[in-house]
């Protein structure tokens, strides 16, 4: 048989997600949670969206089928940050830079609603997607983070009084 070649249109829209994108989000972009979780969590975004817009959801839609996704969160209403998370689209829409077009979006939606600046934090070791974030404007900014392991108040107690 003779390889045949053919033409595959679609029409990508980005826009606002909705409850009803839960079930594609699930299948194309997170594959390994259950559909309740991801309703859930879809659902207190857009609860989230509606009363304060600190949190909003775009979805990347592919003919009706919702293949990719971007969050943006603003950590406190005062804050003019907004916090990048989520990102995320079906592997066979990636050569399409449906990625690129989320930033894109996010970075308008971001400014629209009083944000400033975008940021997103991501492990040293992530230096494939630190340079996709870099190609979208991103700049990179030294971090440093400092740990402690809590434990219980009656040992922290002992501990003071060894001192």
């Amino acid at each position: 048989m003779a390889d045949q070649e053919f033409e595959v249109v679609a029409k990508l829209r980005i826009r606002q997600a909705k409850i009803e994108d839960a079930k594609d989000l699930q299948t194309y972009c997170f594959p390994a949670q259950d559909l309740e979780m991801v309703t859930q969590s879809l659902t207190a975004d857009l609860e989230q969206q509606a009363e304060s817009k600190d949190v909003v959801r775009l979805v990347a839609d592919a003919s009706g089928h919702a293949v990719g996704q971007i969050r943006i969160e603003r950590k406190s209403s005062e804050s003019t940050i907004g916090h990048l998370g989520d990102l995320l689209v079906s592997s066979p829409f990636r050569v399409f830079g449906i990625s690129g077009k989320l930033i894109e979006m996010a970075d308008k939606v971001a400014y629209e609603n009083g944000l400033s600046q975008l940021q997103i934090e991501l492990p040293q070791s992530e230096t494939a997607i630190i340079e996709a974030y870099e190609r979208w404007g991103f700049t990179l900014h030294p971090v440093v983070i400092l740990q402690k392991e809590t434990r219980p108040y009656d040992e922290v107690q002992s501990d003071d009084k060894e001192a």
